[in-house]
C-alpha cells in the first residue's frame, strides 16, 4: 500500500515545472558561457526521464525518496526564480508547500508504512490494561 502523500494532479504538476525549469536552463546556458546551466538543464532533463519512478499515475509519490527527490529539485528552480520571476516563483513554491501540507497531514494521521505493515502486531482492545 502506498502511503505517500497525495496532491492534486501532482504527476502533471511536476512534469510541468521540470519542462519549464529545463527550458529555463537551456536558456540560460545559450546566453551565458556558464556551464552549470547546461547541467541543471540535463538534471530536469533526467527527471522528466525518471517522473514515473517518482510520481505515479494516481499523483503520489512512489517513496519517501521520492518526496525529498521531487522538493530538493522544486526548491531549486523556487531559488533561481526568485529575484527575476515572482510568479513562476510563487507557482514552484505553492506547490512545495501542498506537498509539505501533504506531508504534515499524513503525519498527523498516523500513515506510515510502518504502522499499516505491523497492524496486524497490535493487540486486541480486550488484552490492554
Amino acid at each position: 500500500m502506498n502511503v505517500t502523500p497525495a496532491v492534486d494532479d501532482l504527476h502533471h504538476r511536476v512534469k510541468c515545472i521540470f519542462e519549464q525549469a529545463r527550458e529555463y536552463y537551456a536558456a540560460r546556458s545559450n546566453l551565458e558561457e556558464d556551464n552549470a546551466f547546461a547541467l541543471f538543464e540535463a538534471e530536469y532533463a533526467a527527471g522528466l526521464d525518471v517522473l514515473g519512478t517518482l510520481v505515479d499515475r494516481n499523483d503520489r509519490f512512489t517513496s519517501p525518496e521520492a518526496v525529498s527527490i521531487v522538493k530538493k529539485a522544486l526548491e531549486a528552480y523556487a531559488v533561481a526564480l526568485r529575484d527575476g520571476f515572482p510568479l513562476k516563483h510563487r507557482q514552484v513554491s505553492w506547490l512545495i508547500d501542498e506537498i509539505e501540507a501533504a506531508e504534515e497531514a499524513a503525519v498527523r494521521e498516523g500513515k506510515t508504512e510502518i504502522d499499516d505493515d505491523l497492524s496486524f502486531l497490535t493487540p486486541p482492545e480486550r488484552w490492554r490494561p
